[in-house]
């Protein structure tokens, strides 16, 4: 079996996400310094990250988050980081925000499943786990979705699934 090499993997998971935020892949993929991102919306600056095999740990970098908030800056849109578990799939895929660019109203602020150190990692099944417990007691009173906000680097950052990213983007 021939081994598909990282591009390939990256290339999937950005036209998947591109598709599904109705923005487009940026061309060489945030590889030149003078075109920043891997996706761009008219609001948002998009860095994704991916694995080549699946079932890996989801994995928010410090170093990565810091990259695209000053490009996104630099670019007069909002940053997201959209990272997978190497599946490369909508809904083993998640983002990572600041809490204060999205209407989290009506959402249920969940606390995150593990310690928060410099970087975030936590098994998908965990994350979606935690959520749909937490969903299922109060989802259809006053909430419609949830998700996990945490402070981080300072900020107030939120953590959910690119399903449910793309609902509040499409609001």
């Amino acid at each position: 079996m021939e081994e598909k090499s990282k591009k390939y993997y990256s290339s999937k998971q950005e036209k998947m996400v591109a598709d599904a935020l109705g923005g487009y892949v940026v061309g060489g993929s945030g590889a030149l310094p003078t075109i920043p991102g891997d996706v761009k919306t008219y609001d948002w600056l998009v860095e994704c990250k991916t694995h080549t095999t699946p079932d890996h740990t989801i994995f928010f970098n410090a170093d990565v988050w810091q990259k695209i908030c000053n490009e996104a800056m630099a670019t007069h849109r909002k940053p997201v980081l959209i990272v997978d578990d190497g599946s490369q799939k909508l809904k083993r895929t998640w983002c990572l925000c600041f809490s204060k660019n999205l209407n989290i109203g009506n959402m249920i602020v969940v606390e995150f499943p593990n310690a928060i150190r410099r970087n975030i990692s936590c098994k998908h099944e965990k994350l979606q786990e935690t959520l749909k417990k937490v969903s299922k007691r109060y989802i259809g009173e006053f909430y419609e979705s949830a998700a996990y906000e945490v402070s981080w680097m300072d900020e107030d950052v939120c953590i959910l699934p690119l399903e449910l990213f793309k609902e509040i983007f499409d609001k």
